[in-house]
């Protein structure tokens, strides 16, 4: 009704600067968003329907709540019970013990048809029941079965060598997110397919995972429940958040004009001969389409079945959710950068014990940087503006004492997270230098 009223003494949308206007919706969602999630009864209205069909301004906690429901109602339907039947399971701490039990339990073939139900976990000898356990057990379920490498003897499908010995997954630390070590078919599906199922069980929970996954990972995901809203193709920028490097060489092959453009650029994929001068574009958007759809499709699959197995019922999610949604309900929003872990696990190189008032006085300039600042400095030092995996004590900076003369700009290797830092006259005149050193600050893309 404030709203309304609102509404009536100024129209919206009108003789309003574009960011403004972004935010008043934004937080006009949030609040309505919050009233429907704390009311037993809410009346869904014209008014209100047409607000949820604009699903961008919709929340990430009112989506996960819809499908939380969405979820659970279907389970009901299916069984014909006024009651849904917990999920009850119990695992040891023991590292090694605690994976085999988490693949065992959700990743085998027989328990998929088991999976979408509400989790009840505890640990051996331990009392402790209830969400927050079962929020805990998710947590380290996601971290381990990705770190730690799966037993081989209880894997569900051989894998040997040198991949038995290693995690399926990697952090590129370029990036700071997860994707798979391995091409093709590592071996392992039944631990593919529970950390798939501890994705939907996140999303029951309402628990965020602890670690981060490059968007393209959602969208697979969506494509694998059959998701109309999946995309069906993916481009150049997408491989560039899986891997730098590649999406770096594939930008090269494409500003290349020689004829000798197939002998310098050669690839590994069953198309490779096919390069020639005047084909280029085809053919780096064949490689983009089979490094996502088939060279991947052995990991994807089992992942995407055992996703599908906990959340595949809900209408919601595969009609409405989009890649993006779905990435800020499992994954949340980033994490605020945390100037005071950054600084715990700081190094200063070359500075002396005169320096002391210095440096503490570039904290605080750190201190007094707004967000957006802070994002833009932590891309400025290492190329990328998300949070490590485990924390921002985690960044790694280097600060390293650089010249003094207040004309310099601060520098950067981002490679090394090292900041060239100079000594200035003043307080003042580093904050103002170091804002202006960061405002250009872009990290990694393609041009």
């Amino acid at each position: 009704q404030q709203q309304q009223q609102q509404q009536q003494q100024q129209p919206p949308w009108e003789d309003q600067e574009e960011l403004p206007q972004q935010e008043q919706q934004q937080e006009r969602a949030q609040e309505a968003s919050e009233l429907v999630l704390e009311s037993d009864r809410v009346e869904i209205t014209d008014r209100f329907a047409s607000f949820l069909m604009h699903n961008n301004l919709v929340p990430a906690s009112f989506w996960s709540r819809c499908l939380q429901q969405d979820v659970y109602a279907a389970l009901l339907a299916n069984e014909r019970r006024r009651r849904i039947r917990e999920l009850s399971a119990e695992f040891t701490r023991d590292p090694v013990g605690f994976v085999d039990g988490v693949v065992h339990a959700f990743g085998s073939l027989e328990m998929q048809r088991l999976l979408a139900r509400p989790l009840n976990v505890t640990f051996q000898n331990e009392p402790g029941s209830g969400p927050g356990v079962t929020r805990e057990f998710l947590q380290l379920a996601v971290r381990s079965l990705i770190e730690v490498p799966p037993n081989t003897d209880g894997g569900g499908g051989g894998g040997g060598g040198a991949e038995a010995q290693q995690p399926l997954w990697e952090c590129d630390p370029e990036l700071r997110t997860y994707w798979f070590r391995f091409a093709g078919d590592p071996g392992q599906p039944d631990a593919l397919r529970a950390l798939g199922a501890m994705f939907g069980h996140s999303m029951l929970s309402k628990n965020v995972l602890p670690v981060a996954f490059p968007p393209v990972l959602f969208e697979l995901l969506l494509k694998g429940l059959g998701s109309r809203l999946a995309r069906s193709r993916f481009s150049l920028s997408d491989l560039a958040l899986v891997c730098p490097a590649m999406a770096r060489s594939m930008e090269k092959l494409l500003e290349y004009d020689g004829e000798d453009v197939a002998e310098l650029f050669t690839l590994d994929w069953p198309r490779a001969e096919e390069l020639l001068a005047d084909n280029r574009v085809e053919y780096v958007d064949a490689y983009v389409q089979w490094y996502f759809f088939e060279r991947y499709a052995p990991q994807v699959s089992p992942m995407a079945e055992g996703f599908r197995s906990v959340v595949g019922s809900s209408k919601l999610l595969r009609t409405l959710v989009r890649a993006a949604q779905l990435e800020q309900i499992l994954c949340g929003g980033e994490a605020p950068v945390d100037v005071e872990a950054i600084k715990s696990g700081a190094i200063v190189e070359d500075w002396t014990k005169r320096d002391a008032e210095y440096l503490e006085g570039f904290w605080e300039v750190m201190r007094g940087l707004s967000e957006s600042e802070r994002r833009s400095f932590v891309t400025f030092v290492s190329s990328c503006s998300r949070t490590p995996p485990r924390g921002w004590q985690d960044l790694g900076l280097r600060v390293q004492k650089s010249g003094t003369g207040d004309e310099r700009l601060p520098t950067a290797f981002t490679c090394f997270t090292l900041l060239l830092l100079p000594r200035y006259s003043s307080p003042e005149v580093l904050g103002a230098r170091l804002r202006t050193a960061i405002a250009d600050t872009e990290g990694f893309g393609l041009s």
